[in-house]
């Protein structure tokens, strides 16, 4: 479990995951926070309609890493278990990629 590794003294540690049933059908994301002992800060889980697994785990992401900072943590440690949306996130070129700006819902 990702969860039982805490992030370094003084971060907060960003879990997310993203569902959908079948390739492109209802799909949810949620995630948790944690602070730097492991304990839970806040949960969130949220419909995001009918697309595929890939952008329900980019929800996730967008949805916890604004709430993260909403509440004023900015110094943050993500995990996902999609290597496909860290890869999008961390080599993408935002601008020319689909995926790259999720409008609002």
């Amino acid at each position: 479990m990702m969860w039982l590794t805490t992030p370094p003294i003084g971060f907060i540690k960003l879990n997310t995951d993203g569902s959908a049933l079948g390739n492109s059908d209802l799909a949810d994301a949620g995630g948790v926070l944690r602070d730097d002992l492991g304990r839970r800060i806040l949960g969130f889980s949220r419909h995001v309609g009918h697309i595929t697994s890939l952008v329900a785990e980019l929800w996730a992401i967008r949805y916890g890493l604004s709430i993260a900072l909403s509440k004023g943590f900015n110094k943050l440690v993500l995990e996902t278990d999609s290597k496909v949306a860290m890869t999008l996130i961390d080599k993408c070129n935002c601008d020319y990629h689909s995926l790259g700006h999720i409008p609002d819902m």
